[in-house]
This record gives structure tokens, sequence and C-alpha cells, in this order.
């Protein structure tokens, strides 16, 4: 859904901001980025954990070096949601790019 409704704000000349991830298709992606280009609008891709005070001072404590290189990073999932993740959802769609983001920023990919 994020593709069709991107597609839409754009079309109607607005800037645009989408939930990660984009699209499921590397050519829709193309599409949005290319007709965000030819409008003049802002595509912006949401990585909301990298706003949050917490991962931010964490950031910086990494960037200044205090706790010395990072050799390894382990991600949990400890939130449930009150359903069934597996049944609804993908879950590599819908949870993996948001600890993603946050790996390749700490080791600032």
């Amino acid at each position: 859904m994020h593709y069709k409704f991107a597609k839409q704000v754009l079309l109607s000349n607005k800037d645009c901001y989408v939930e990660k991830p984009l699209t499921m298709d590397v050519a829709e992606a193309e599409e949005l980025v290319k007709l965000a280009k030819d409008k003049n609008k802002i595509l912006f891709v949401g990585h909301v954990f990298e706003h949050n005070p917490s991962f931010i001072k964490l950031k910086q404590i990494v960037d200044e070096g205090v706790i010395g290189k990072i050799k390894n990073i382990v991600s949990n999932r400890l939130y449930n949601r009150g359903f069934d993740l597996k049944k609804t959802h993908n879950v590599v769609w819908d949870l993996a790019p948001h600890d993603l983001s946050v790996v390749l920023s700490l080791c600032n990919g």
C-alpha cells in the first residue's frame, strides 16, 4: 500500500513521508524517486528509531568512541503487539528494516 499512496501524494504535487518499506519492488521505488525528482518534491522514508532520544545518545557514545570499536550487534524484538505477527505480517518487511537502519547508522553505514 505504501507505493500506491505515495504515488497518489506525489501526483497531487505534495511532499511525501513514507514509513519503511518504501515499496516491495525496486522498480516501484525507482518510479517514486523519479516522480519526486520530476515534480521537485520531497520523498522521505521514515527511520523512526533513529530519532529516539535513547538511540541519539547511543549513537553519540559510539561515534565518540567511548565504548570502543563495535565488533558485534545483537538485535532482539521484545515488544508484543498483541497479535500473532507470523499470521498477519511478513516479519522481514515489518520489523527488519528498522533494525537494519539502526545497525547501519551505528556502523556509519
